[in-house]
């Protein structure tokens, strides 16, 4: 809210913020592929991207329909999606300064 004050800060508070809103939204997609490959692995299928997503968001989807739990499901799927994508993203700055690209 801060930023949105001057004449510059307000395309970009708005650009953050449509951003922040999209990796809430598709932050849930890294978690759920984890969580099915995870479920997979317990259960000894085999990998496949697809089908990990979506066991993964079969499952959180039946989680969260548990009262007061799914709620709380739902920060956690949040959380982690959030981390996957901030990891990735350093993971690649490391990568690249590295190589002396950045």
């Amino acid at each position: 809210v801060l930023i949105a004050v001057t004449l510059i800060g307000i395309p970009l508070a708005i650009l953050l913020f449509v951003t922040y809103i999209f990796l809430l939204l598709f932050g849930k997609i890294f978690t759920a592929i984890a969580f099915g490959a995870w479920v997979l692995q317990k259960f000894g299928q085999k990998q496949n991207p697809y089908f990990s997503l979506t066991v993964g968001l079969l499952l959180l989807s039946v989680l969260k329909l548990i009262p007061f739990f799914g709620i709380v499901i739902s920060f956690i799927v949040m959380l982690f999606g959030l981390g996957a994508y901030v990891i990735s993203k350093r993971n690649a700055y490391i990568s690249l300064s590295s190589k002396k690209l950045i």
